[in-house]
């Protein structure tokens, strides 16, 4: 079988300076099996008909929360209120699998002297995760693929991601990555309209929600894609 990893993130990895009231950074992976892609892609762009008209709108947390741009007609509350509910009701239909791991910062921050960077320290752990589900179902090839933040960054995550599949990590040894992982990291722009990505950036500010221990309806839909022990709060 073989599966996409779509990485998308939600919160700043910064730890110099934090926002008070969103204190923590999370990466999340919605993982899709490739015979299944279409089908998922062919289901949300019925969404994007639905309430848009076109398929081309691409959908971003913020900019939905906002009601910004293009998204500006979910300033009419009953039409926000039917389009997150339609939002939920395709989460619960499509055949994904979400791991994630959120970092609390200022929690690191405390707690180590040296802390790593959060965007690598949350690729490693939601990676470590993904390998053993991906071990335990059989998966033998999974493609990943990030939104592209700008060159530097893709360039610094392309090589926290090939460093993880080269020498392994203390739970997950080099051979284990590199028999389930087929190529290297994909990153792709936001505007390429990619669902995918799309998925996992909605996927993410509900779990940073639940991370901060507010109640979140969204992910009370999401949480049944978790994979087991697939949601990782460090520390």
């Amino acid at each position: 079988m073989k599966y996409l990893a779509f990485i998308d993130e939600s919160g700043d990895p910064d730890l110099t300076h934090i926002e008070k009231d969103f204190s923590v950074f999370v990466l999340c992976v919605v993982l899709v099996e490739e015979n299944n892609y279409s089908l998922v892609v062919e289901k949300v762009n019925q969404l994007k008909l639905q309430f848009f008209n076109s398929t081309n709108v691409i959908l971003h947390s913020r900019d939905i929360r906002r009601s910004l741009g293009v998204f500006s007609t979910l300033n009419n509350r009953v039409r926000k209120i039917a389009f997150l509910e339609a939002i939920n009701k395709l989460f619960s239909e499509i055949p994904i699998s979400i791991v994630s791991s959120v970092i609390h910062k200022e929690k690191i921050k405390s707690q180590y002297t040296a802390p790593e960077h959060p965007y690598h320290l949350s690729l490693k752990l939601s990676m470590e995760r993904l390998i053993l589900f991906a071990e335990n179902q059989k998966i033998e090839n999974i493609d990943f693929i990030a939104e592209s933040r700008n060159p530097k960054l893709d360039k610094e995550l392309k090589f926290e991601f090939n460093y993880l599949k080269e020498l392994g990590t203390d739970f997950i040894t080099a051979s284990r990555f590199q028999r389930r992982i087929s190529k290297t990291l994909w990153c792709m722009k936001k505007t390429e309209n990619e669902i995918g990505l799309q998925l996992s950036d909605l996927c993410a500010y509900p779990i940073a929600r639940h991370a901060l221990g507010y109640e979140d309806r969204a992910f009370e839909i999401i949480q049944s894609k978790i994979i087991p022990h697939g949601l990782k709060i460090f520390p």
